[in-house]
């Protein structure tokens, strides 16, 4: 017995219908029931019986029989046509993968069945598996489901065994509901015309800038998938949502550390003046050890270091404190030149008065603008309409002296 699709005697048992073994071919995936000629018993016949069966059978019409008529005169459940029984009555989902084109991993196939309707994918996948670059992927392929078809070596081989299996896919599997098409090549646009003339939902699947383009045929729906994360790509409303709960919690975590280092402080300034007393007392007392000895110059240490500790303290929940208002947007807003031009002055200062050696370029500048205001002064030059760069504008300006260095500007105040 042969698969009726590839004549293919490779092929294993798959379960029973009708009271007929089902088969599944291992060369191409096609089902179908064993022949009915494998499965009519053999009775044996006595000489007598055989006698009476002849001679009934010599008054009767004698009808020649045909293959034609013999497919037609069997049981329904034995009719001798190569229909192949669908894997699910309730449809499924095809996928069709052109390997040479498009690599598909685990987390984006996952993201694929995502988007099926029918919870069962079938997959197969296209290539000339005897070409070195493929390496073993068709080992992985195999070992993730996907049904194998070899292609010899050509330009566009895959494409048009993909196009032409798809097209004849109602044939293979009636029950199909929907397909994806996986290839970023535009030939593959042609069978997704013609799979949604027959009114099957497809999806084109094709990949761009290390992203996967997920295109809804049907209704013009598309969906991006980022390879490098393996997720899906949110629509703007769902990250800036996502953005100022980022935000929000960001705050919330500043204030409980400006606590904790406030709470901090009083319990330091506490101990200090508790070591004082103590201090006091044990010069009063004429008992001297080396312990009361060690005691004391730790206390004396302590109470020499306190006040620059209590000052670091202060200066880092102010500091803090300064960067909350900063995130929270309760600095002066910039609405004219006059503004930016001093607001630059005096990021520029500030830079130059932790670090005099370091050069100020307009990257860095821009660096701590953003760090300020939360966005680029390109953008502020451009909203105010006083041009496009940052570099443009400095030079428009009178205080600002720019020198080129590679590929940026080094600022310095005139």
């Amino acid at each position: 017995m042969k698969c009726p699709q590839c004549q293919s005697t490779s092929y294993r048992k798959n379960g029973r219908r009708n009271g007929r073994q089902n088969y599944l071919c291992k060369n191409c995936g096609r089902q179908f029931l064993e022949t009915a000629s494998s499965v009519l018993p053999i009775t044996e016949i006595s000489a007598p019986e055989l006698s009476t069966n002849l001679e009934s059978e010599s008054m009767a019409e004698v009808t020649p029989v045909t293959e034609s008529n013999y497919s037609e005169n069997l049981p329904s459940d034995m009719q001798m046509d190569e229909q192949i029984i669908s894997p699910s009555e309730t449809g499924v989902s095809v996928l069709l993968l052109d390997v040479e084109n498009l690599k598909i991993d685990l987390n984006a196939e996952k993201f694929l069945l995502s988007l099926a309707q029918s919870p069962q994918l079938i997959k197969i996948a296209f290539a000339n598996w005897r070409n070195s670059s493929l390496a073993k992927q068709d080992a992985q392929l195999y070992d993730r489901g996907y049904q194998l078809i070899h292609v010899p070596h050509g330009k566009n081989s895959a494409d048009a065994k993909m196009i032409a299996f798809g097209a004849s896919i109602f044939k293979a599997y009636p029950q199909v509901k929907e397909v994806f098409i996986c290839s970023s090549d535009g030939l593959l646009m042609h069978l997704c015309h013609q799979l949604q003339s027959h009114g099957l939902l497809v999806y084109w699947v094709r990949r761009k800038d290390g992203k996967l383009i997920v295109e809804n045929r049907n209704t013009g729906e598309i969906k991006h998938y980022l390879i490098s994360l393996s997720t899906e790509i949110p629509h703007l409303d769902m990250l800036m949502s996502e953005l100022e709960s980022l935000l929000q919690s960001e705050r919330q975590s500043l204030d409980e550390k400006i606590s904790k280092i406030s709470a901090f402080s009083e319990l330091f300034q506490a101990r200090c003046s508790i070591v004082k007393q103590e201090n006091i007392v044990s010069e009063k007392s004429s008992i001297t050890t080396t312990q009361s000895d060690n005691t004391n110059n730790l206390a004396m240490e302590v109470m020499l270091n306190s006040g620059e500790v209590a000052n670091y303290i202060n200066n880092s929940i102010n500091g803090a404190q300064n960067g909350a208002a900063t995130n929270g947007n309760s600095i002066e807003p910039i609405d004219s030149k006059e503004k930016l031009e001093k607001s630059l002055i005096y990021l520029i200062k500030t830079m130059k008065s932790q670090n005099p050696k370091q050069d100020i370029c307009t990257n860095t500048l821009t660096k701590e603008f953003m760090n300020l205001y939360g966005k680029p002064p390109s953008l502020v030059i451009k909203e105010l309409g006083l041009g496009k760069t940052l570099s443009k504008f400095l030079k428009s300006c009178n205080c600002f002296k720019l020198k080129q260095k590679g590929n940026q500007y080094k600022i310095e105040l005139t």
